[in-house]
């Protein structure tokens, strides 16, 4: 079973469900004002509804990375043969048929949820997973845009716990301004992505220290754009205006958000600088593990701008990330 888990890297259902609640966050909560009917929808949503989608995000994450092992699978016999499928412990039949019948549970999940659009939304972000295991990520520099691209996707389809009209208003809205706020997210996670892939990608691959550098610059930025969305969110206005819990709310919530945003820097910043320094693949693998955590920082941020407990309520995923990671820690 550990195995199983290994093969989909469990761990990493915890910056799922961050990415995905992080979008929910912010589609209320920021912007030109909350939209009361998406709120009052998601209150009375149906169970049903909001688990097919849920489960649909969680196949989607799990079949992208259980074919990203199947399509490295040559190269892995050679270096990490103690994996599940080069070592022989997941047969290869096997592993394909549970690929195969998670992605397409995947779709089925999302269309039972939303229909058509939901479908198309779960199959586009199946899509640039599948291209990216096995084309993309073999290609410079497109490999992370592609990567990149596939969590962007996977944040918008989180919008379909709303209901479907979250999703048009990101994507084919008539009003410019909220295509621009709603989309601010996923502009913010692609960056941050892009960059930890790019640095990612020296693990196996050769390449200049100009590289490295460039990653931890789109990551920086990522974080400087998450932290200028708190500076000013619309919370805070509404709060000064109407007299409300100003000065504690405003202290509880910089010091999560700050706080987070240390130790992203901290804990990304500190391997990211060794590979820059050393030119270390085994310091580029270790960016890549300790930048996944940061995301779960990077999204108590969003959460924090949203409201002034939405990074308390993300702030549990990264211990637990942390914890299932090293309990099921690939080999």
């Amino acid at each position: 079973m550990l195995d199983w888990l290994r093969l989909i890297r469990a761990s990493g259902l915890a910056t799922i469900a961050s990415n995905c609640a992080a979008m929910v966050l912010f589609a209320f909560y920021t912007g030109p004002g909350l939209d009361v009917k998406w709120f009052g929808r998601l209150l009375t949503a149906d169970p049903a509804r909001i688990g097919w989608l849920l489960l649909a995000s969680a196949l989607l994450y799990a079949a992208g990375m259980a074919w990203n092992d199947l399509a490295d699978v040559e190269r892995d016999r050679h270096i990490h043969p103690k994996r599940p499928l080069p070592s022989g412990r997941l047969h290869l039949p096997s592993a394909m048929v549970a690929a195969a019948l998670m992605g397409v549970g995947a779709v089925v999940a999302a269309l039972l949820a939303e229909g058509p659009l939901g479908a198309l939304a779960a199959l586009t972000v199946l899509t640039l997973a599948l291209v990216y295991n096995f084309e993309a990520k073999h290609i410079p520099w497109l490999g992370s845009l592609t990567m990149a691209a596939t969590r962007a996707a996977h944040a918008c389809f989180a919008l379909l716990i709303i209901g479907p009209d979250a999703l048009r208003a990101a994507l084919v809205a008539e009003d410019p301004v909220g295509v621009r706020w709603l989309l601010a997210y996923p502009l913010i996670l692609f960056l941050y992505t892009w960059g930890l892939t790019v640095v990612s990608e020296l693990e196996h691959r050769p390449g200049r220290r100009w590289e490295v550098l460039a990653g931890g610059l789109l990551m920086a930025l990522a974080v400087a754009l998450a932290l200028g969305q708190f500076v000013g969110a619309p919370w805070q206005r509404a709060w000064l205006l109407a007299g409300g819990p100003w000065p504690l709310a405003l202290a509880a919530s910089l010091l999560v958000v700050l706080g987070a945003a240390g130790w992203l820097v901290w804990t990304v910043g500190r391997p990211w600088l060794a590979t820059l320094l050393h030119a270390s693949r085994a310091e580029a693998g270790r960016t890549l593990v300790s930048g996944l955590g940061g995301m779960i920082l990077l999204d108590v941020i969003i959460a924090g701008t949203a409201h002034p407990l939405g990074g308390v309520l993300l702030l549990g995923l990264y211990p637990l990330f942390r914890l299932v990671g090293a309990s099921i820690r690939m080999d």
